[in-house]
């Protein structure tokens, strides 16, 4: 109840947050988005090639539990963190390349009343969207206390199984293609 509570009150501070932006900005953040698709799907595998060298993943033993994965997709999961980690940090650094162009492009802000609904849908879809790959990277990692939550709090992890392009998409990248769930 009290992630559903959390989960809502998110929502609706992404709402506020993005029904003040005009529509430029709201386009930006759409290309944003398309470009960390694409970069995400051709640089993961290079990236984490090099990250491997620097990120530490705790061993996966027998008595390992990892809640939302299970079976042949244990072996892989400290290469699939691995992944993950690349595409949050390339994700980021587009994130701070976006901020550079609003700061470029504020003096040709128009805002409108019209957009408001527009830019509150939006801030949904993209709180929606953070909430879900952090939660999926979260369930990547080997700690009893993560991984209760997802035991506990049933909304976690349908959040992870069921968000259509995070489940369908991301998570296949990281995974090596495919699609872990049980």
């Amino acid at each position: 109840m009290v992630v559903a509570i959390g989960l809502f009150i998110w929502l609706g501070i992404m709402a506020y947050h993005f029904h003040h932006k005009s529509l430029l900005f709201i386009g930006i953040d759409l290309i944003w988005i398309i470009i960390a698709g694409v970069v995400v799907v051709r640089w993961t595998e290079p990236l984490s090639q090099l990250l491997s060298l620097w990120v530490p993943y705790p061993n996966i033993t027998l008595e390992s539990s990892l809640t939302l994965y299970q079976g042949s997709a244990l072996r892989g999961i400290p290469d699939v963190f691995i992944r993950s980690c690349a595409s949050l940090l390339m994700m980021g650094g587009l994130w701070l390349l976006r901020a550079f162009v609003y700061q470029w492009l504020r003096p040709l802000e128009q805002k409108d009343h019209s957009q408001k609904i527009v830019g509150a849908l939006f801030g949904i879809a993209v709180g929606w969207g953070v909430v879900a790959t952090l939660l999926s990277w979260l369930s990547l990692i080997n700690m009893t206390a993560i991984q209760q939550l997802f035991t506990t709090q049933p909304l976690l992890g349908w959040i992870v199984t069921h968000t259509p392009i995070i489940s369908t998409h991301l998570l296949p990248i990281w995974f090596g293609g495919m699609v872990p769930f049980l």
